[in-house]
């Protein structure tokens, strides 16, 4: 969120929330309800905090949107290396893919 907040100028609508599996990422990361490892290890303090998906770091917001290799795509989805997430890092989701 820190990274994300860095790069926004003003507050001014904006058109990203498109109901694809990666907008509910983002909307549940700007809401600060991405249920990470942690989260729930608040509830049940048996949870392990470690990543399901990489299983190399703490499971944080920062470390599954930016540093986790372990996310992959949806079956619709193209390949994440052809995604363009800068623009999620300056808040600005163009929608184009890198080709």
């Amino acid at each position: 969120m820190t990274l994300y907040r860095s790069y926004r100028q003003g507050i001014e609508r904006e058109r990203f929330y498109d109901n694809t599996w990666g907008s509910s990422l983002l909307a549940e990361t700007c809401g600060g309800v991405l249920r990470t490892r942690p989260l729930q290890n608040k509830y049940a303090p048996s949870a392990s905090t470690t990543c399901h998906r990489c299983s190399v770091a703490a499971e944080t917001i920062q470390h599954v949107v930016l540093e986790s290799n372990g996310l992959r795509p949806g079956p619709n989805e193209p390949p994440l290396e052809q995604t363009d997430f800068s623009a999620l890092a300056t808040g600005h989701l163009t929608g184009k893919r890198l080709k």
